[in-house]
């Protein structure tokens, strides 16, 4: 064969893998991520790192500004963003702290609620499989289906903290440590939602962050 045609068909072939591959290469890091502010610091609107993970460099984080409450569980502790326009994908984390073990929504409730959402959705068009990381286990859900009547992939994970650790994290604690202790406790969901083809594109780096997500303190001991 051609030397010139042997080395443009290698050249093709590296680019290709790298085109298939550019999800591995992005340069990443560890950010903090605040949880909700307590009622007891409401004038304020204070908050406190509770959790970290690591995320790509070109994700774009939207978190309320220092002056914004988000004590509504409602409201996302964060969002991130990979890319634009039609391509985008949207990454919402969200806790739901608690005050006594019974109070909290099961795994299996936030699953049924992320099937609902998608129309249509057929007993083949998902998948759950069991999770369990740093003191925190539950499901990961994986969907394809339509949205508002358009085709989304969703990559969700929902997870609560194991009852012996959510025993010790509410011993009596001054106020600015049980405020944070209950926000360590909470459960928490992470959702990426976004078009079929861009969720491929990003689905490993997506799934690495969700279980790199975890407390920034180690959890304590008896």
């Amino acid at each position: 064969m051609n030397p010139y045609l042997c080395l443009n068909f290698a050249l093709f072939l590296f680019a290709l893998a790298g085109c298939g591959n550019s999800d591995h290469h992005a340069l990443k890091k560890t950010k903090a991520i605040q949880g909700r502010n307590d009622p007891i610091y409401s004038q304020n609107v204070k908050r406190f790192p509770v959790y970290q993970a690591i995320v790509p460099s070109p994700w774009f984080c939207i978190e309320p500004s220092e002056t914004q409450t988000n004590a509504e569980t409602t409201l996302p502790l964060c969002e991130w963003i990979i890319g634009e326009g039609a391509d985008k994908i949207s990454i919402v984390v969200h806790n739901f702290p608690s005050d006594d073990w019974h109070e909290r929504i099961p795994p299996q409730a936030q699953l049924a609620r992320w099937k609902r959402q998608l129309e249509g959705l057929k007993e083949g068009d998902y998948q759950i499989k069991p999770e369990a990381y740093g003191g925190f286990s539950g499901f990961s859900f994986e969907a394809q289906g339509n949205l508002k009547g358009q085709p989304v992939i969703v990559l969700g994970w929902a997870m609560q903290i194991g009852p012996d650790y959510y025993r010790i994290l509410k011993r009596p604690a001054p106020s600015q440590t049980s405020a944070i202790n209950k926000q360590k406790r909470a459960d928490y969901t992470i959702k990426a939602v976004g078009p079929p083809e861009s969720m491929w594109q990003h689905r490993t780096e997506i799934i690495t962050f969700a279980n790199s997500f975890g407390l920034i303190e180690e959890l304590p001991e008896e």
